[in-house]
């Protein structure tokens, strides 16, 4: 079914080539109006046929109504010689069409595709309604441990500023996120709170993936050895999997969904550790790769050397732990093949006088040795 959009096409061609109207601007208001209801009437009371669904009928014209909108606004951005008098009625029209839209949003929400273009009308006055808002918002999540990264992807979000030309089911997730925040948002919130919440409304813009991921990895740094590193990634894959969905749509139809991309990803690196575990124990067992290197100092002496080598920046990990998980598991000693994390502990930070002489000497012959090579 046609709306006879003509009527506004005809108007718009005669603008857009600087033709001469036949009626004066107030007739033209009028005329306009008039369409304005007409159109809205057709609608309401519009009769499904056997060739089309009522849904089917309401976004064909939806669309045809905003690709006509997008038309007036490229005319009103960059026609260079429109006069204030020609611009007039075309803001008319595009306020007109946009009663039109939210008459159909409104009024026949189960039918309308949320994957239609936002104008960018409708994207302004959005924007203008949320702004002082958001910005009471930013300074409560400034006390919170939201950094500014997270923090820049929601405003981002809000604004309609994320995902190329933004349509409703963008519009329908600021929303969302705004009303949120304006609920919870009035003291501290938690990170990883927010970030649960995100995934459960299929927030899955690529940016905020990344976000995750990096937020993913910077807690696996602090895991002292591989086994954590391996357990800190399964429990996020099973707090991930947990989440319960609470959105129908998601933030991009386009896209695979939030939650999938995380756990492939996760799943990606869980199988790199044991292909690397695999690799390792193969070189083990073929004695390509020793186990563990032996050396010729007691425990308690090994323990002071390491601390020293640390001291004066040799090995740059400032982590202590990390440091004393990878020397008992790779280096044996005169007096045992398995050092054990107290021992080495032991000398590490209470070194005895005599440990500490014995050490002394060897770095004085390693002293002398290079003094004679320089």
């Amino acid at each position: 079914m046609d709306f006879q959009l003509d009527y506004f096409k005809q108007i718009i061609y005669l603008i857009n080539n600087n033709l001469n109207m036949e009626n004066d601007a107030s007739t033209i208001q009028m005329e306009i109006e008039a369409e304005i209801h007409r159109i809205i009437r057709r609608i309401d009371s519009h009769q499904p046929t056997d060739i089309s669904t009522f849904s089917e009928f309401i976004n064909l014209q939806l669309g045809s109504i905003i690709r006509i909108s997008k038309e007036i606004e490229d005319i009103i951005s960059f026609k260079e010689d429109l006069t204030d008098e020609r611009e007039k009625p075309l803001i008319t029209i595009l306020d007109g069409l946009d009663t039109i839209i939210w008459h159909i949003f409104t009024y026949f929400h189960d039918q309308f595709d949320q994957k239609s273009f936002l104008t960018n009308k409708i994207i302004s006055n959005h924007n203008k309604d949320i702004k002082n808002t958001i910005e009471h918002h930013l300074n409560l999540l400034k006390r919170s441990d939201i950094d500014q990264e997270l923090t820049e992807i929601l405003v981002d979000a809000l604004y309609l500023r994320l995902d190329g030309c933004p349509r409703f089911l963008h519009l329908d997730f600021s929303d969302h996120l705004f009303n949120y925040l304006q609920t919870n948002v009035k003291g501290e919130i938690s990170k990883e709170k927010l970030l649960k919440m995100l995934i459960s409304w299929k927030f899955n813009h690529p940016r905020f993936f990344e976000y995750y991921m990096q937020n993913i990895i910077g807690k696996l740094r602090e895991s002292s050895t591989i086994s954590e590193h391996f357990r800190d990634l399964i429990f996020q894959k099973k707090m991930i999997s947990q989440i319960p969905v609470e959105s129908i749509i998601p933030y991009n139809s386009f896209l695979p969904a939030i939650n999938d991309s995380l756990i492939t990803a996760i799943d990606a690196e869980l199988d790199f550790m044991k292909q690397l575990d695999f690799l390792n124990s193969e070189l083990l067992n073929s004695g390509i790769l020793d186990s563990t290197y032996k050396v010729s100092l007691s425990v308690k002496q090994l323990a002071y050397l390491i601390y020293l080598v640390v001291e004066v920046g040799i090995i740059t990990e400032r982590k202590a732990k990390r440091v004393h998980e990878y020397i008992i598991s790779h280096v044996s000693t005169i007096e045992t093949e398995k050092i054990s994390e107290k021992s080495f502990s032991n000398g590490y930070y209470v070194p005895n006088s005599v440990d500490i002489g014995i050490v002394s000497d060897k770095l004085a012959q390693m002293l002398a040795k290079a003094q004679s090579q320089y």
